[in-house]
């Protein structure tokens, strides 16, 4: 499944030009599941665990394309570019997540995984190797205003 990825970064050399050649991406794709609903949807699929928090695996992200993005003396980068998403468990735990898209108000979705890049700036010619990617948005679901789905009764 193909996607579209937009990503802003800061220039950390700030209005100093900056040229990326090109971009290696591979980051997993994950629903941070509600401490609420992590029963419920432990019963369905296999759920990750950290520190912290239970996340469900939906895919990974796998992109590396040349580019030729010229930032000139902005501040800010955008990159916008086509990235494969390989479905986990052959799309299950992503039919998990719609299922909960529909019922929840918010959910939380994490990019975790690492980026190289080529790069030419007033410094001379970088290889940049695993930039690590750990990024958490928060999307509006609840699409229907339907309650959350309950757990499976068992008779």
């Amino acid at each position: 499944m193909v996607q579209t990825l937009s990503i802003t970064v800061n220039n950390p050399l700030g209005d100093s030009p900056i040229d990326l050649k090109q971009v290696l991406l591979k980051a997993d794709l994950l629903y941070d599941v509600p401490l609420e609903h992590e029963e419920r949807i432990s019963k369905r699929a296999k759920l990750v665990e950290t520190d912290t928090r239970k996340y469900l695996v939906l895919g990974t992200l796998l992109m590396s394309e040349p580019l030729n993005i010229t930032n000139g003396d902005q501040p800010v980068v955008t990159l916008d570019y086509s990235v494969d998403l390989e479905l986990f468990e052959g799309g299950a735990n992503f039919g998990v997540f719609v299922e909960d898209f529909v019922h929840l108000p918010e959910l939380n979705i994490t990019l975790n995984g690492t980026i190289d890049s080529n790069v030419s700036t007033v410094l001379g010619f970088n290889m940049l190797t695993n930039l690590v990617l750990n990024t958490t948005t928060t999307i509006h679901g609840n699409l229907n205003n339907m309650p959350p789905p309950s757990p499976p009764k068992i008779s």
